[in-house]
């Protein structure tokens, strides 16, 4: 898990939002590709709000995965202790080290809503 620091200037009377990164996110790809194609909502509105609304969208949909990862190694672990077997030194220090990970997700999940409260 790599924790990445994104904000947001939305100015929608001028039709304009400024997103400042540390570095590359592949996540918000899949939008800037949008507004390269012609026929697409992004562009034909000319919507900052929905520019914001789609930037937004990658952050949570960028969670996804990892939460998907996360419920496979817990659930593998639950059939092994079902199924009579005792989980591996492996296996112990694979959940010890989600915990501060789930925690993580958990608190920017809770920035985030907090920041859609306040739209």
């Amino acid at each position: 898990l790599q924790e990445e620091s994104v904000c947001w200037f939305f100015l929608p009377r001028r039709r304009v939002i400024i997103s400042t990164h540390e570095r590359q996110l592949h996540f918000f790809d899949k939008v800037f590709k949008k507004l390269h194609e012609s026929n697409t909502m992004l562009r034909v509105q000319n919507d900052a709000s929905l520019m914001l609304y789609a930037l937004i969208d990658a952050v949570v949909d960028s969670s996804f995965p990892m939460l998907e990862d996360m419920e496979g190694i817990y659930v593998d672990l639950d059939n092994l202790i079902r199924n009579g077997q005792l989980p591996s030194l492996e296996h112990v220090y694979t959940v010890s080290s989600l915990q501060p990970q789930i925690k993580a997700i958990r608190f920017n999940q809770w920035r985030l809503r907090e920041m859609l409260t306040e739209l």
